[in-house]
């Protein structure tokens, strides 16, 4: 039974969310009438969005959970992924939230404290990814570059000796 508590307000698909749209056409008096599935805001500091005294505590999965917790879903219908505020209240909340914890990443909070701006911080990661690929490159010679240093590294010699002949 995989179960969080939330720390922080979090807009969270729970399933049944629904925002309904109602429009009358003028001409035919007829009513359009569209439902969207839109995600519920839960804050935890609002005593009416809690459903234990005092916490809000959500469900991933449909499997066991209590009564009162709130089920969540990503859009597509699948378990919901947990976020960083939310505080896993069992084992396979904490591997589930182990799983998620390297796309975590706050890219102000990970800025080194050197006073590298993000930008400069992105560019220096790019450089590092370019020389890791740039030492997977297999360095064999290319037969013609080898034909041409050879032809070069002659016609030098044949210059040194004209000019050392004048």
């Amino acid at each position: 039974m995989a179960r969080w508590k939330l720390t922080a307000p979090h807009y969270l698909g729970v399933p049944g969310t629904e925002w309904e749209q109602k429009e009358t056409n003028q001409q035919t008096g007829k009513q359009a009438r569209k439902v969207y599935k839109v995600p519920m805001y839960l804050d935890p500091k609002d005593t009416a969005d809690c459903n234990y005294p005092g916490e809000i505590i959500v469900a991933h999965g449909y499997k066991k959970h209590e009564r009162q917790d709130i089920l969540f879903e990503n859009a597509n219908g699948s378990p919901g992924d947990p976020s960083p505020d939310m505080e896993p209240l069992d084992e396979e909340a904490e591997a589930i939230s182990a799983k998620f914890r390297k796309r975590w990443t706050n890219p102000i909070e990970d800025l080194p404290a050197t006073g590298m701006s993000y930008a400069d911080s992105r560019i220096q990661e790019f450089e590092g990814q370019i020389a890791a690929l740039m030492a997977k490159v297999p360095t064999r010679q290319d037969p013609v570059v080898a034909n041409l240093q050879a032809e070069v590294a002659r016609l030098t010699k044949l210059v040194e000796g004209l000019t050392k002949a004048k």
